[in-house]
């Protein structure tokens, strides 16, 4: 062979094994349901590499309100069968605020009642200031579209009377 016909071989070789490698490597950076890092395992949940499963609803994540009161920077995460919706509490409403029970009813992308379940301003809320929000289930809630919030007067509802 010529000097010339082994350097187009080479040269095809090296393009051939140089395309194969980048559909290769392609084939794994854009795999369906793969998420840097995190499994796709619901419409609005993703499953991190710790197995924490992580709400990506946008309309969840919208800010709310309460007694006045912001919540913001709401997050949904269920592990170990426990799932808690976190947020940040902030008051604007001229007066400080008292910790206070609140109802949470978890809606699906139809607006359908998945749950009811209690929750808590954790803490006073200075006017002014922040204070979060914490609610945990012992239940999988973790591919919820939405909640709506209320205030309660009370955490636990009232024990069932037997008759």
């Amino acid at each position: 062979m010529k000097n010339v016909d082994k350097k187009k071989l080479l040269i095809a070789v090296a393009v051939t094994v140089a395309i194969v490698a980048l559909i290769w490597g392609l084939s794994f950076a854009l795999k369906p349901g793969i998420k840097k890092g995190t499994d796709t395992v619901g419409e609005f949940v993703i499953v991190a590499e710790d197995g924490t499963k992580v709400n990506t609803s946008e309309q969840l994540k919208k800010t709310k309100s309460v007694e006045g009161l912001q919540l913001t920077d709401i997050t949904l995460r269920e592990n170990g069968g426990i799932s808690r919706i976190h947020a940040v509490v902030k008051n604007n409403t001229g007066a400080d605020m008292e910790a206070f029970a609140v109802k949470l009813t978890v809606l699906d992308k139809n607006g359908g009642i998945m749950k009811e379940f209690k929750g808590k301003i954790a803490s006073d809320v200075p006017n002014g200031g922040t204070g979060v929000m914490d609610a945990q289930i012992l239940e999988d809630i973790s591919n919820a579209y939405d909640f709506r919030i209320e205030k309660t007067d009370e955490i636990n509802p009232p024990a069932p009377v037997e008759e």
